[in-house]
């Protein structure tokens, strides 16, 4: 009996540090490095969505640049799924559809603007394409996975300027959205 509890503990133990080890693989192993190119959105939202957006953000608006990124990042979890096998569209409606990293970023940039609008924030969303996305120093051989498109949110509506870097992808995949510390070198804005 000893024994098969001594082997429980260990497997136990085995499963608890290949879990510690698969959250933290995101935030260590990931690196989007430059050059980085960033732009306003280009998503285009048909009648029926963009009034969604709009009772939504009339029903709740935002007071908080935090809050207008949870209402977006909830907006791209609802709209898309994950998917390489189609052409890229930045139209949108209320039919959920495969999405790329491009279309997740463009959907979330043009919906948090909508509510950093409605809220009177002082917020402005980009979409930025990261030329080279590498897990563990390495490109992934994977068509589609060299680079990596995401969104830079520039907050001022405090004394300083905060960015923040979400990505509404691994969002929707549930592994967070700050990717601060995976994104290195400098994103210029456009004016």
């Amino acid at each position: 009996m000893r024994r098969i509890g001594r082997w429980l503990w260990i497997t136990l133990a085995i499963l608890l540090v290949a879990t510690a080890a698969a959250a933290a693989l995101p935030y260590f192993a990931f690196e989007l490095l430059p050059p980085h190119a960033a732009r306003r959105s280009g998503a285009t939202l048909d009648d029926p969505l963009r009034k969604a957006v709009e009772a939504g953000l009339a029903q709740s608006a935002p007071t908080s640049v935090d809050e207008a990124r949870d209402f977006s990042l909830s907006v791209t979890d609802k709209l898309l799924y994950f998917g390489l096998d189609h052409p890229t569209n930045f139209s949108f409606s209320m039919a959920p559809r495969k999405g790329n990293c491009i279309e997740y970023a463009h959907l979330f940039a043009r919906v948090f603007d909508k509510a950093a609008a409605k809220g009177n924030l002082k917020a402005r969303a980009f979409v930025v394409h990261s030329s080279k996305a590498r897990v563990l120093g390495q490109k992934l051989p994977f068509q589609g996975w060299d680079d990596h498109d995401w969104v830079l949110i520039e907050d001022r509506t405090g004394q300083d300027v905060r960015r923040l870097h979400v990505d509404p992808t691994l969002h929707d995949a549930g592994l967070g959205w700050d990717i601060a510390s995976n994104v290195k070198g400098d994103v210029k804005l456009p004016p």
